[in-house]
């Protein structure tokens, strides 16, 4: 470890006389509050914050955003950290805490919604300036969400709402932001966007990589495609949605976690490889149940008991290979 560059980065010059531990708690705690707030301060801030002008949290290099796409899900992860630090508050905790999340769940529950369509619906995005171009550079509109910023969303919304720091404030922006997902995604059946363009799937290989056909980014270049399946959530997804909602109180009977809404293309995908999977799973089955064959004694009384027949021996459950592979198939 280099301690002049600790001593120009922080201020703080270690005693080499003392332990390590009894120099190196107080470097730790005076980078993780630089940590905090170069990443909560905005960019404008002597060039150090990490929040835009929108209020996510975005990686730059110099002064140009480098993550706009990631900004959703960055700015969840946020909330997730100030929240589950905040179950046992410190200093800066509990005089900033409460006031960061506020801010950074405002964002996830206003501004990461666009592309408004004809019914006046507004649908998840990844940023309000990240946008898709068609190939004569005309905007299509906001990059729509894919399924994998859900997950920070909702872990953001509970440890917001369950942190006993948290003020009501906060917990009910979560509450909000968590009804509002769940309202969406009832009506647009378990999909994070389902408003496609003419072509939207159509793909194309280049040096081994498939891209969007019809689909730019600002620049012109061409952008990694996203199937369908990108944008719906599987059961899993949803019932990890429905315990956090049912947690917040809102209702949940009526919900059809099993519903699943896939393109022609994909049901015909899952379709054709089913053999394969259920081959696959019956062979690793098998093994497993090899695994348990044993020897077990037995004793087996036959006839009246004043007769005092019996029946003895050694008995191998699972010895029987046919009956492992009928009952391994039976399973899958």
């Amino acid at each position: 470890m280099n301690m002049n560059h600790i001593a120009s980065d922080t201020g703080f010059i270690p005693d080499p006389w003392l332990p390590l531990t009894e120099w190196f708690v107080p470097f730790i705690i005076d980078y993780r509050q630089q940590a905090r707030e170069e990443l909560l301060n905005h960019r404008s801030i002597g060039m150090r914050g990490f929040r835009d002008n929108y209020g996510y949290i975005i990686d730059y290099d110099n002064s140009l955003p480098t993550t706009l796409g990631e900004a959703t899900l960055h700015t969840a992860i946020a909330v997730v950290g100030i929240a589950t630090g905040n179950y046992s508050e410190d200093d800066w905790e509990k005089t900033f805490a409460n006031e960061k999340l506020k801010e950074l769940l405002n964002t996830l529950l206003i501004l990461s919604w666009g592309n408004k369509d004809m019914e006046g619906q507004v649908h998840p995005i990844r940023h309000p300036s990240y946008n898709e171009y068609d190939a004569h550079n005309s905007r299509i509109r906001n990059s729509p969400l894919s399924k994998d910023s859900f997950g920070a969303i909702v872990a953001a919304a509970y440890y917001s709402y369950t942190c006993p720091n948290s003020d009501v404030n906060v917990c009910s922006l979560a509450q909000r932001l968590i009804s509002k997902w769940a309202d969406y995604l009832l009506k647009h059946q378990w999909k994070t966007h389902s408003n496609y363009i003419s072509g939207e799937f159509v793909s194309e290989e280049i040096d081994g990589k498939q891209y969007y056909k019809n689909i730019f980014s600002e620049t012109g270049g061409r952008v990694m495609f996203k199937g369908p399946e990108a944008f719906i959530l599987l059961p899993h997804e949803r019932y990890a949605l429905r315990n956090v909602a049912s947690l917040m109180g809102i209702p949940t009977i009526h919900w059809d976690l099993w519903s699943i809404s896939m393109s022609e293309e994909l049901k015909q995908a899952v379709i054709d490889n089913i053999p394969y999977v259920a081959d696959i799973a019956s062979r690793s089955f098998d093994q497993m149940l090899n695994t348990l064959v044993y020897e077990m004694p037995y004793s087996v009384q036959l006839g009246p008991a004043d007769l005092e027949t019996r029946e003895s021996g050694r008995g191998f459950p699972c010895r029987s290979t046919t009956r492992r592979a009928g009952f391994s198939f039976a399973i899958v």
